[in-house]
């Protein structure tokens, strides 16, 4: 609300990000900051598609459905989230009238 930075996750090392820019062309959602020094590898949609689609579909297939699997496990995490946070707010101001 404020406009001031949010943080949303917390990565270590191996973890990647920006993974929706490669399967979706829409502006990115989120930005990111290094608190400690960190090597940074960027892979973009085109070189995705230079390296893996044009060379060998079945790379490009598991690479996308790694990619997949990603956005799937944190849609659950954040969907965990959101099922605690209005259990708290049903706890707090009791149900909505439809339940």
């Amino acid at each position: 609300e404020s406009g001031g930075d949010v943080r949303v996750a917390v990565l270590g090392p191996s973890d990647w990000f920006g993974e929706m820019s490669i399967i979706d062309v829409q502006p990115r959602s989120a930005s990111v900051r290094a608190v400690a020094p960190t090597l940074v590898v960027s892979v973009t949609a085109d070189h995705v598609e230079n390296l893996l689609y044009r060379r060998d579909v079945k790379d490009y297939a598991l690479f996308i459905m790694n990619i997949a699997r990603e956005l799937s496990r944190r849609l659950r995490v954040a969907d965990g989230i959101l099922a605690q946070f209005y259990a708290a707010l049903s706890h707090q101001y009791g149900p909505t009238p439809k339940g």
